[in-house]
């Protein structure tokens, strides 16, 4: 391999990231307990957290249904490559409110307290697909983005006043998320089972990126190119980076708010 390029978000954490399967027992015990709407907060893209989620909703009765574009974009594709359980029972987003309450499992974006995502409108109750009662839950299976703690904490509490039983990782005794990123010890064993030529460490602040750049030379790995937004990485003839190879930063836009082609 000529080139890998590697996460390094978690390359300071020792060990070994937890297993996607760790949080399957939580869910299915708050499951068990719980007797009306359920509602799961997620990252879009972690189909593997939606297929267990929505496997377990399916062997307790409930019907899965999704709130939100992004999931449905994510979950279409997925379906459409067969990475979902046969068994799960999926439902149109326009059905959900007209079923019995404990016969629902929803997920829905706005894990991170986006404005305008389905978990900020049912926490207002402005929804249009369906409300929440007291005595519904809200899961929230993600870490906490470092910056949206406050924001977060909002959500929690608009829940929490209408009577909604709210679950975090904060306040379960058992696992409820795993994180995606690998840690120190899994990239030890990418880099030791792939032995690319160049490393190009990504996604991650400078100490994060120095540190997995660091791992993989020790691991055998003949280079490590660091560089910033807006260099460029070369990987043949000679790997090397063209510092400031390209302008970024932010890009105002005109406000189009008002244009009827927009």
């Amino acid at each position: 391999m000529d080139a890998f390029i590697c996460d390094s978000t978690n390359a300071q954490e020792p060990g070994n990231s937890l297993s996607e399967s760790e949080v399957e027992p939580t869910v299915k015990r708050i499951l068990s307990h719980e007797k009306g709407r359920v509602i799961v907060g997620c990252f879009s893209s972690n189909i593997a957290r939606i297929n267990t989620i929505a496997k377990i909703a399916t062997e307790s009765g409930r019907y899965v249904g999704l709130l939100g574009r992004s999931l449905a974009v994510m979950v279409d594709c997925a379906k459409e490559r067969g990475y979902f359980d046969p068994s799960i029972k999926w439902i149109d987003s326009q059905h959900i409110g007209y079923l019995p309450r404990d016969e629902v499992l929803v997920f829905a974006t706005g894990s991170q307290g986006e404005q305008g995502a389905a978990l900020t409108k049912l926490a207002v109750d402005l929804h249009p697909a369906m409300a929440l009662d007291a005595g519904d839950a809200v899961i929230f299976s993600s870490s906490i983005i470092p910056g949206n703690e406050v924001v977060i904490e909002r959500l929690f509490l608009k829940f929490e006043k209408l009577g909604i039983h709210v679950f975090h990782p904060g306040n379960v005794d058992s696992t409820l998320h795993v994180s995606g990123h690998p840690c120190e010890n899994d990239l030890r064993q990418m880099y030791q089972l792939i032995c690319p030529n160049v490393v190009i460490p990504v996604h991650g602040e400078e100490v994060h990126l120095g540190t997995n750049a660091d791992i993989a030379l020790s691991c055998g790995v003949n280079k490590a190119l660091l560089g910033l937004n807006g260099d460029l990485f070369c990987i043949s003839p000679e790997p090397r980076v063209i510092k400031g190879f390209a302008n970024t930063g932010r890009l105002p836009l005109p406000d189009r708010r008002n244009n009827n082609d927009t």
